[in-house]
């Protein structure tokens, strides 16, 4: 047959970026590749627990049957985290499942966790969705996939190519482009960013399609329900010497299962009745690209640009903002963990966390889901979701907190005053302001020392509350470093500040020259003038460098009306975006907050549509940007919050950053209007002279409706009309975010954005140390750029997974080549490219004589990077030395110091621990083969003793647990016993355990000494944020829908179940929420979990997703004690004891995670 080429048109082409298009050709035969496929939404009208107990199983067993009755039938399944369900929960029919995955007839798919959304996720998170999906395949099955296997999802960057090839994935699929945008190709070349690219399969037919009758004669029907050849066949794509490629899904979707039975029949019958004309491949979605031969490969079509759709998926950039907030938390707590880890490693010796990293990055990656993250979910199911990434953010917190404790240890701590120590995680230098919460020993003038340099440093208190003085000052940190400061008392020389201890927020006097300046309407810096109006708005930002006044009019926050049938979260409406504002924020009340040699902050309180909003505007000494922290308890229903920038700038065009490069869109139009962007936009004059950057700390959606104006969607509680009327309360609650704004000379690399965004995103963190010696001096870098500019950065750094090297991945940000070269606190031994998978690309060949163990210096690497281009680095390094880093001693503030050749071997600080046995008197574990055995609680559930290891070591720190064996004692239930500490020099206990039946005070007592602590409850949320849900009882008790009619196959809850269930109702017709004053504060339990079960059992099943919490408590041995008192509790449960010998600990003088949460209980001391 002729190919009918319906993109030939030169106009076409340009418009749709199309860099080929096919001519007409002959076709005289047609591979048609069929993939079999039941799409499952891990959480949308369902919960996790949904999808455990019954559409994962089902998913399995489907198509096992079918495969038992169909020998040449194959299936296709993404989603790793559907595998390691199924694993975990059904592990007698795992085996079954890898015997047929090992005979090519169960196909692996999508490469990925999940089918994850990919508009919001840093592309480090797409990264390690491959990077652990690929481990786990490999693992289980020695077999990976090799596609980006996207059904379902709502719109596609520009970046993804250049993900997907990085991460060594060769194709990827997806039909939702019929939702919604034109569709360049059937099957193509799509190009990334970086002008890497992966054959795209774009137009494969809907993953619910039948086959309702044989495909291999001709036939006239083009249902695309029926399945008639002109349907399988009717968009071929010519590929060379008259062959021709098709691609179709069939199957089903959303909740599982398996194609029809007939569906199957229909496959089974096409392949044992081959047609010459057209081959049938019934495969995996990543053989269309293997069979290609280069020649055939090169005939394609090619597409270079991004592939977001016009309306659906708009409101997803917005709606369920906590979950974006905790997402980007995640992931910026995550990079600070890891770095600090391979720090803590290599200059402590303390063992990488890998396990405990791996598992808190799966458990928040599975949730970047295309329906979860993207905010469209159930309220039901933002139970688990919001108790998963609080629950991933404390495991982040933990490690960080350890690895600082370890690298802190050989710190020269000594001096005057309270040591603290902070940590830069990025790769550049920085000078900027810490804030941290200090424990002083008195009220008085507090002087804040640079301890390298030995002067004293700006410094103010802006609060004093029951956990400290909370103060700020500037701080000269090195990249990837830590350095010594002491929080004292005395005459400075730097502006001294008063603690005023009756004042919980006391003025602060600036005795000393400082630029800063601040009246309630108007801040000031040596850089940047700001005034606020009459209506609390940014009205004028001048930029004294530029010479500029960047804003046009004030800056304001917009309320708008929001329909938004029939899909409420998922859309913001073209009408709505460019219809005036139905008002905006006004009337404020305004107060100082902060005046001081550092910062300058004003408080603005202002109230509207029933919601309060609370900015707290600041401008530090020296900065370059003025940041907005907002808090706003959000009581609006059918409205869209916006922020507007209008500025001096103008131009047609705006820059948006992808995470991995940039795309520059023109003002908002029917079809393109409500972007997403990741940290940051630009709008630079047309001129090029001078431009404004926005940047913010959590929100995705954007648009810009005039040359001269940008705007940042804030929160998205949209009007139902029929459908998903529960919807009509998303959001309601509090919400916490910052957006900055950021001038420039030029454009937005001259004003080095991305570098300027980074820092907002991931600020300078301090811990509070003991006053010690230590060997690496005062300050210590691990990695430092030599590019200054920010065109390259180190985007992470990590231990290799199976291996010793350490995997910078670097990235090159302004879209030109590069070149930079890469300084390690120690010589490089052996280096090597590697994509984000860690497989293997290339060994880098090191100059002469700097291989091998007898390499003592060279600690420098040079890499040159193409355009947006990610690169990952493998890396060994000879041992930590003493005197590794130049910041130790030098002079220079530390900024850009670099490392020096090594001195001597370190000697790492002493760490030694012990088990101590206990008198179990419970046995509260049990195993798959015995779920009776046991009874922790008193209700007969018990931990999942398959879960658990024998030993589990945490910080370094090893713990000997009890035995699953039945009826074995595993457990204590304290009576107030007194245990023998073990012989040797121990310095602190730790104690694993946890409370039945609340959080519960317990008192410890270690020889004269006592310790005050609240043991957490063992079960239900660690945090959640504000719940509309009545009884949001299903983390401690598994959900199980009522089966409808006759059937006993539970079903999903009808939408009349959902609104049952919450706090709030709706009324249809004036779309008026009733109820908002019922909705649940959220809160979270910053207690270090040290364990975390999955599910737990009850006397005869698996509880699925009934999560199970051990925690993590310290307990300082004084010098001579030699016993352990512990408390008398019946609801209390202890699992393990372990003394140990290590290093003094650091606590977080900084909140690591979600400020804005309170504790639901005051920890006693």
């Amino acid at each position: 047959m002729t190919r009918r080429v319906t993109l030939s048109m030169a106009s076409l082409a340009l418009t749709l970026g199309l860099a080929h298009v096919a001519t007409q050709e002959q076709i005289t035969k047609t591979t048609l590749y069929l993939v079999a496929t039941a799409h499952l939404d891990s959480q949308w009208n369902l919960t996790v627990q949904d999808s455990i107990r019954q559409f994962v199983p089902d998913t399995f067993r489907t198509n096992i049957a079918f495969f038992k009755k169909y020998p040449h039938y194959r299936f296709t399944w993404e989603g790793a985290i559907h595998y390691m369900w199924f694993k975990e929960y059904y592990p007698d029919e795992w085996a079954e499942v890898q015997k047929y995955v090992a005979e090519d007839r169960w196909r692996l798919a999508g490469s990925w966790i999940n089918a994850v959304d990919v508009n919001m996720p840093s592309p480090e998170s797409l990264f390690r969705q491959t990077l652990y999906a690929q481990r786990f395949f490999q693992q289980e099955f020695q077999k990976k996939p090799r596609d980006i296997y996207l059904p379902d999802c709502f719109g596609f960057p520009f970046s993804l190519p250049s993900i997907a090839a990085h991460s060594g994935l060769l194709s990827f699929s997806t039909q939702k482009l019929t939702w919604g945008r034109p569709i360049p190709f059937p099957i193509g070349r799509w190009k990334g960013v970086d002008g890497s690219e992966i054959v795209a399969e774009l137009n494969p037919g809907s993953y619910g399609t039948r086959i309702t009758q044989d495909i291999t004669p001709q036939s006239t029907n083009g249902s695309t329900s029926a399945g008639a050849r002109p349907y399988w066949t009717s968009d071929p794509t010519p590929v060379g010497n008259g062959r021709a490629l098709e691609f179709k899904y069939f199957g089903t979707g959303d909740v599982g299962g398996g194609p029809t039975e007939q569906s199957v029949q229909m496959v089974e019958k096409a392949l044992a009745n081959p047609n010459p004309s057209l081959e049938i491949r019934d495969t995996s979605p990543d053989q269309l690209v293997k069979d290609l031969t280069p020649q055939e490969r090169a005939a394609l079509p090619v597409y270079n640009d991004e592939l977001i759709l016009k309306t659906h998926g708009t409101g997803c950039y917005t709606s369920q903002a906590a979950m974006k907030t905790f997402n980007r938390q995640n992931e910026r707590l995550a990079d600070n963990a890891e770095r600090a880890s391979v720090a803590a490693q290599y200059f402590a010796g303390l063992p990488y966390p890998s396990d405990r990293l791996r598992e808190a990055w799966v458990r928040f990656l599975w949730h970047q889901f295309h329906d979860d993250l993207t905010g469209t979910c159930i309220p039901q199911a933002y139970l688990f979701s919001w108790n998963d990434e609080l629950a991933s953010l404390n495991q982040f917190a933990g490690v960080l907190t350890s690895a600082t404790g370890a690298v802190s240890s050989l710190l020269d701590t000594t001096g005057r005053g309270v040591p603290l120590v902070v940590y830069n995680p990025l790769s550049v230098p920085r000078r900027e302001p810490v804030d941290a919460t200090v424990r002083l020993p008195a009220a008085g003038v507090v002087r804040v020392t640079d301890a390298v340099t030995g002067r004293a440093v700006p410094a103010q208190v802006v609060g004093k509350g029951p956990d400290g003085t909370h103060i700020v000052f500037l701080a000269d940190v090195p990249s990837v470093g830590f350095r010594v400061f002491h929080v004292g008392q005395g005459v400075s020389p730097a502006p001294p500040v008063t603690v005023e201890a009756e004042r919980p927020a006391p003025q602060v006097r600036a005795e000393a020259p400082t630029h800063l300046k601040v009246t309630p309407n108007s801040l000031e810096n040596n850089r940047i003038s700001v005034k606020i109006d009459a209506n609390g708005d940014i009205a004028s930002m001048y930029d004294k460098d530029a010479k500029r006044e960047l804003l046009k009019a004030p800056i304001m926050l917009e309320l708008r009306d929001n329909p938004s049938p029939p899909w409420p979260a998922w859309e913001v409406l073209y009408d709505t975006v460019q219809a005036p504002a139905r008002e905006y924020v006004a009337n404020p009340t305004v107060k100082v907050i902060e005046r001081g040699p550092v910062r300058v902050g004003l408080e603005i309180t202002r109230h509207a549509a029933g919601s309060t909003f609370v900015q707290r505007v600041r401008l530090a000494e020296g900065g370059d940007r003025v940041d907005v922290e907002n808090v706003v308890d959000w009581r609006s229903p059918n409205s869209l919050l916006k922020v507007s920038f209008p500025l001096t700038a103008s131009n047609p065009k705006a820059t948006y950053d992808l995470g991995v490069g940039t795309i520059d869109r023109t003002n908002n139009d029917p079809d393109k209007y409500e972007v997403p962007a990741q940290k940051w936009a630009d709008l630079t004059d047309a001129a090029g002279s001078f431009g404004v950057g926005i940047i913010n700390d959590s929100k995705y959606g954007w648009d810009k409706p005039a040359d001269d104006t940008l705007r940042l969607t804030l929160i998205h509680t949209p009007r139902p009309r029929t459908s998903y009327t529960y919807q009509s309360s998303n959001d309601l609650g509090r919400h916490y975010f910052v957006y900055a704004i950021a001038g420039h000379a030029g454009d937005w690399r001259r004003g080095r954005l991305p570098s300027r965004a980074a820092a907002l995103d991931q600020p300078l963190v301090a811990f509070q140390a003991d006053a010690h010696p230590g060997a690496l001096g005062r300050g210590v870098s691990l990695l430092t750029l030599d590019d200054m500019s920010g065109q390259v950065a180190a985007v992470a750094l990590k231990k290799a997974e199976d291996s010793d090297e350490i995997v910078v991945r670097l990235q090159e940000r302004y879209g030109r080549p590069a070149r930079t070269t890469l300084r390690f606190a120690g010589a490089i031994t052996a280096a090597r490219e590697v994509n984000a998978a860690e497989e293997p690309i290339a060994d880098i060949r090191l100059p002469s004589g700097r291989g091998g163990a007898a390499a003592t210096s060279a600690q420098t690497l040079a890499i040159e990077l193409k355009p947006y281009q990610p690169r990952a680095i493998a890396v060994r390094l000879v041992p930590a030395v003493a005197g590794a880093s130049a910041d130790v001693v030098t002079g220079g503030g530390g900024r850009g110091a670099a490392p020096v050749p090594p001195a001597a071997p370190l000697k790492g600080p002493e760490r030694a621990s012990a088990a101590i046995p206990l008198p179990f008197n419970l046995d509260g574990m049990s195993t798959d083969a015995n779920r009776g055995d046991g009874d922790f609680d008193g209700a007969k559930h018990t931990l999942a003793g398959e879960l658990l290891p024998q030993q589990l070591t945490l910080d370094g720190v090893t713990f000997t647990l009890g035995s699953h064996e039945p009826g074995a004692k595993n457990v204590l239930v304290p009576k107030g016993e007194t245990i023998t500490l073990p012989e040797g020099h121990f310095n602190r206990v730790y104690v694993l355990a946890a409370a039945v039946g609340g959080d519960v005070p317990a008192s410890f007592g270690v020889g004269a000494s006592v310790r005050n602590v609240l043991v957490r409850e063992w079960q239900g949320p660690v945090g959640q944020w504000w719940s509309r849900l009545k009884e949001p009882s299903a983390l401690r008790e598994p959900f199980v829908p009522a089966p409808r009619g006759a059937s006993a196959v539970s079903t999903t809850p009808s939408q009349q179940e959902i609104q049952a269930g919450l706090v709030v109702s709706w009324n249809p017709s004036t779309g008026e929420v009733t109820g908002i004053e019922n909705i649940r504060p959220g809160f979270v339990k910053r207690d270090e979990i040290a364990w975390i079960g999955t599910h737990r059992h009850g006397a005869t099943s698996n509880q699925i997703y009934v999560a199970s919490y051990v925690f993590l408590y310290p307990i300082d041995v004084p010098a001579g004690a030699r016993t352990l008192r512990l408390p008398s509790s019946d609801k209390l449960r202890i699992l393990a004891v372990s003394a140990v010998r290590e290093p003094p600990r650091v606590t977080p003088a900084s909140l690591l995670y979600a400020p804005d949460l309170p504790d639901p209980a005051v920890r006693k001391k």
